[in-house]
């Protein structure tokens, strides 16, 4: 989203796939439907709000394969211009 930055984390169970990112994470393979069974993915991400019109934040994490894609759309709103959300999302492949 325009108006935001970000500092995100992304790992798989105990392997780091991305490292204190600071914009958008490009579509990346994380693994197959068989290997990704039982791994936990999980993304923490701190998204401060630099937009003047708006004290929305959002992330939203897209995940394709299987049998379908699928969002998670996540938003907060700060109490002013400059303030960080902290967004913590684990998902379970089973």
């Amino acid at each position: 989203m325009q108006g935001q930055t970000s500092d995100m984390t992304i790992t798989l169970d105990q392997e780091t796939i991305a490292n204190e990112i600071a914009s958008d994470f490009p579509a990346t393979t994380i693994g197959t439907n068989n290997g990704l069974k039982g791994k936990v993915l999980r993304i923490v991400a701190t998204i401060a709000d630099t937009s003047r019109k708006t004290d929305l934040t959002t992330l939203k994490i897209h995940l394709k394969g299987g049998a379908e894609a699928v969002d998670f759309p996540l938003s907060k709103t700060v109490e002013s211009q400059g303030d960080s959300a902290d967004y913590v999302c684990k998902i379970k492949f089973f």
